[in-house]
């Protein structure tokens, strides 16, 4: 099990990975680094505007997750507009 501060490297995890909001977001305040730098409240914002990849909830569950594959290509496309 991986220590809570640790972060894998995306490019390791296969597409169809399960990516929690935790995951993903990260917390300067909390001394917490994610995937991306953005923050939970801004990753809710993007999504919600079409901006970010839709979570997918677990059927029967309140729990949400997002694809790992969705989010690299994401990544790729937010690096390439910077380029």
């Amino acid at each position: 099990m991986q220590a809570s501060n640790s972060i894998i490297n995306l490019d390791v995890l296969p597409n169809n990975a399960q990516l929690t909001l935790k995951e993903l977001a990260s917390s300067p305040s909390k001394n917490k680094r994610g995937y991306t730098r953005l923050s939970e409240s801004h990753i809710r914002r993007l999504e919600a505007a079409g901006l970010f990849p839709k979570s997918r909830q677990i059927t029967g569950t309140r729990c949400r997750f997002y694809v790992a594959g969705e989010v690299k290509q994401w990544l790729a496309d937010q690096a390439q507009q910077e380029a």
